[in-house]
Order: C-alpha cells, then sequence, then structure tokens
C-alpha cells in the first residue's frame, strides 16, 4: 500500500493499492470522461470502473455529473 497525502490536508493519510497508485498517476487534473481515460489509460472499462469508484470513495478523484472524472 502507498499513502496519499498531496490533495488531503489536515486528516488521516489515505492508503492505496498499487493499481490506484498506478490510474491515479495517469489522471489528468481536467475533467475526463469514462471514455477518454479507456483510451488514455488502456484499461478494460470493468477494471477502470472499479478502481475509480475506489478513488471516488477515498475521496481522492471526484466523480462529476455525466460520468465525468478529476483529480
Amino acid at each position: 500500500n502507498i499513502t496519499y497525502n498531496q490533495l488531503v490536508k489536515d486528516s488521516k493519510p489515505i492508503f492505496l493499492t498499487s493499481e490506484e497508485q498506478a490510474l491515479l498517476d495517469k489522471l489528468p487534473h481536467e475533467e475526463k470522461s469514462i471514455d477518454a481515460l479507456v483510451l488514455l489509460t488502456q484499461l478494460p472499462i470493468m477494471q477502470l470502473n472499479v478502481l475509480l469508484t475506489r478513488l471516488v470513495l477515498k475521496k481522492v478523484v471526484k466523480e462529476l455529473p455525466g460520468k465525468l472524472y478529476k483529480k
């Protein structure tokens, strides 16, 4: 597990799996659709969906209306 502290201040460290960290490293700061992220990451959509959901639940990534994602 890897500690992710960069986006979270004044709270406990967030522990990410190596897969979550790898995806986070590839995510741009601007909003991207799930389709754009599939092309960018080359991950199968089901795997990408699982990872994004975990990152959203950990509050490291934001899900915006229209299935857009942003760091």
